[in-house]
């Protein structure tokens, strides 16, 4: 009978797949940091190209006031922020406002009432008259249609 040898072979099985699995472990690898190149690539170049936009906005932007006017720059700021949080609260629907604008220290506000009175009301009542120094109705016009009025009045900011 004859006798056959199957160490050497499975040694040799053995050492192939262990070959094989570190190949496969060397492709993965490779393949990983071959993707983790190309993104950092691509979000280094994306991150340029937005620094250079934001340059380019930079030249564009007007330059800040001088140091002596800045407080007064702080405090506009600071008017137009309280100013959005009073217009935040909620008001009754009897006065809505469709239009702000602003010209130095005088702030115009358009929008319609459900009559005279009730913007009356509310101009009296209404929490941001602390931040004016005077409030002005500029035109009141009866809207026969839906029976609104349309407003406009002039803030002067202190």
């Amino acid at each position: 009978m004859v006798t056959i040898n199957l160490l050497p072979w499975r040694d040799h099985l053995r050492r192939y797949q262990e070959k094989s699995v570190k190949r496969i472990i060397l492709i993965a690898i490779s393949v990983s940091l071959s993707l983790l190149f190309a993104v950092h690539w691509t979000l280094k170049e994306m991150i340029h190209r937005e620094q250079l936009k934001v340059l380019a906005l930079q030249a564009l932007q007007p330059s800040l006031p001088a140091e002596d006017s800045s407080g007064k720059f702080d405090r506009a700021r600071f008017a137009t922020q309280n100013l959005f949080a009073e217009l935040a609260k909620g008001y009754d629907d009897d006065v809505c406002f469709t239009g702000i604008t602003r010209e130095k220290n005088s702030i115009t506000f358009s929008g319609s009432a459900r009559t005279a009175a009730e913007l009356t009301d509310f101009l009296k009542n209404w929490h941001a008259t602390y931040l004016f120094a005077e409030i002005k109705i500029d035109q009141l016009q009866y809207q026969p249609d839906n029976g609104w009025v349309q407003f406009r009045f002039r803030a002067i900011e202190r």
